[in-house]
């Protein structure tokens, strides 16, 4: 049975705010172990005023970013204790194979793959126009 988690909920889970929270809305699909999210790009992120002006593509490194906050969010849920903090400490084989431009909807996946006391190691991918972007191994710590 999946969970579904509106900006409101997202928010009370992880820290982040606007305009670092990569994040519109998630879903819990297995709890303790997956999770997808998505994050609609629009022409008003700051970010894309720099990168690049003529022509606008989400920065790979926000779309790690937003990989991470979605496991954040999982590895938050499912604690006990419900100040954890997910805390980034290593992003692996990261891999960007297309361009992700204002107008597109980034459909974000997570998934627990291995985990030892506050340790969770995540297998995350973005995915657009139902085609791959973005993958990363995310390795986090629950603080």
């Amino acid at each position: 049975m999946s969970t579904d988690l509106d900006l409101k909920a997202i928010k009370a889970i992880i820290p982040h705010r606007y305009p670092i929270l990569l994040l519109d809305r998630a879903r819990i699909i297995t709890k303790d172990v997956k999770i997808e999210g998505w994050k609609c790009v629009t022409n008003t992120e700051p970010f894309l005023q720099g990168h690049f002006p003529q022509e606008p593509i989400m920065p790979g490194v926000l779309q790690v970013e937003a990989m991470a906050q979605l496991a954040s969010v999982l590895a938050g849920y499912e604690a006990e204790d419900t100040d954890a903090l997910m805390l980034l400490a290593s992003v692996n084989k990261a891999r960007f194979s297309r361009k992700v431009i204002p107008g597109m909807c980034m459909h974000i996946h997570a998934e627990i793959t291995a985990q030892r006391q506050n340790i969770r190691k995540f297998a995350c991918y973005i995915e657009v126009d139902g085609q791959k972007a973005s993958e990363a191994e995310i390795v986090g710590a629950l603080a």
